[in-house]
């Protein structure tokens, strides 16, 4: 950060908020502590006071948003955030599709969770859910990040910033996770011919993306990034193992069918052999 009073730089903690500035000879300038809301306290070097604002004129302080020190807001882009209320100040751009309430911050998380657009993190019960509506609803693998059958687009419109977890504790950006949704429902739906046909269209889009020449996307063989094949990957190593979770429970299913006719079978049969011997007597 550059300004009247020098060049200062940024040193973050892992939520990305910023803890501590230094001077060009790394000598720290001011300290920062935050509550679990980000409710800040700036520490000035100097007289090792806490004052109001920065002294050297910075306003980026929680998980790196801009705070303003008059009206204690912190601006996320979308919506303005009160740190001393937990709670944004307007409504989710999304509605209700981040869930019924539509003021919380990081699902009321903020310790595990960062929401740096001031839209949506789906945690992983919610994040299934989205997975589930793809198992059991049409779905173009060959589309990546379209989702649009079922009103999902994650690399476009309001769900562009939100953020998923596939996975207990593994957080993927929307892109990230369109492709994770590319390698799920090609592989949950079509086997490997699904999984081939996500990866042949990740390598186009890449090539001509790269290229700039729309006929570069005819090669489909190779040329995806490493994180998009990884992405991808993941989604068809959890549509494998779904798979094989969903053939145990209707091989199950089937057993217990078939047990439950067996025994009624029987037990008609027994009932048809005791009448014929009562008919004797």
């Amino acid at each position: 950060m550059s300004g009247s009073s020098g060049t200062h730089y940024y040193h973050y903690d892992g939520l990305g908020s910023v803890a501590a500035l230094t001077d060009v000879n790394g000598t720290f300038v001011e300290y920062y502590e935050y509550n679990v809301f980000g409710e800040p306290a700036i520490w000035d070097v100097n007289t090792m006071e806490i004052v109001e604002s920065s002294v050297v004129g910075n306003p980026y302080m929680f998980t790196g948003r801009e705070y303003d020190s008059e009206t204690g807001l912190y601006y996320y882009r979308a919506r303005y955030y009160s740190p001393k209320l937990g709670r944004f100040l307007q409504t989710d751009p999304i509605r209700y599709r981040a869930g019924l309430n539509l003021y919380s911050y990081c699902g009321n998380n903020p310790i595990m969770w960062i929401d740096a657009f001031g839209l949506m993190h789906y945690g992983y019960e919610e994040t299934q859910q989205i997975i589930n509506e793809g198992r059991t609803s049409p779905y173009n693998p060959l589309r990546h990040s379209d989702y649009s059958d079922t009103g999902w687009d994650f690399s476009y419109g309001p769900h562009e910033k939100d953020t998923y977890e596939p996975r207990p504790g593994m957080k993927m950006s929307s892109s990230s996770f369109g492709n994770y949704m590319a390698g799920y429902m090609g592989t949950y739906h079509a086997g490997d011919l699904g999984y081939f046909g996500a990866r042949a269209v990740g390598n186009s889009l890449e090539n001509a993306r790269a290229s700039g020449k729309w006929w570069h996307g005819y090669n489909i063989f190779w040329g995806d990034d490493e994180d998009s094949i990884r992405d991808i990957n993941r989604g068809n190593e959890d549509a494998e193992a779904q798979k094989y979770k969903d053939y145990a429970e209707t091989g199950k299913a089937i057993a217990d069918i078939v047990k439950s006719e067996s025994e009624r079978l029987g037990n008609a049969l027994k009932d048809r052999i005791k009448g014929k011997e009562k008919c004797k007597k």
